[in-house]
């Protein structure tokens, strides 16, 4: 148990740090007028950039959940070997699952968060792509409660 949420953590990790790279690669230099939060820089980006960050971030959460979990048979599992399922398919049927089949549900979600919670903008693109996810598959209000303390 212990090393599966080791292999959690170590995808999710690589997912954010994946996309933590992206944002800065496209964060504009600071400067009066520019956007201050991962918010406001959203609802600064044209629609083709939310949807290339959206595109961008499943590729890299996709990615990170095939080689955590390959790490974890290659380490791992092989000193546990279960009969019913290769440790990897045990590994990617534990770890979430952004299963939206279009990009713009997600880029949408993302537009109405910052839109509707205009004070919660300091939220962070990954932190809502991960409560997007299923688990926990929040909705945009399940989100602002969770990460407001429950307050609106």
């Amino acid at each position: 148990m212990r090393d599966r949420r080791r292999v959690t953590v170590l995808a999710l990790t690589l997912i954010i740090e994946m996309a933590l790279c992206a944002i800065a690669l496209s964060w504009p230099v600071q400067g009066p007028g520019n956007p201050q939060t991962e918010g406001a820089l959203w609802l600064s980006w044209s629609a083709e950039a939310r949807e290339t960050y959206v595109a961008g971030y499943l590729r890299g959460f996709q990615q990170g959940k095939h080689v955590a979990c390959a790490f974890y048979e290659e380490n791992v599992a092989q000193k546990h070997p279960s009969r019913t399922q290769t440790p990897e398919r045990n590994c990617m049927k534990s770890l979430p699952e952004l299963t939206e089949p279009y990009h713009q549900a997600y880029v949408n979600r993302i537009t109405e968060y910052f839109e509707k919670y205009p004070h919660d903008r300091e939220a962070g693109l990954s932190t809502l792509m991960t409560n997007l996810a299923t688990p926990p598959g929040l909705t945009v209000d399940q989100i602002h409660a969770k990460l407001s303390g429950g307050a609106n």
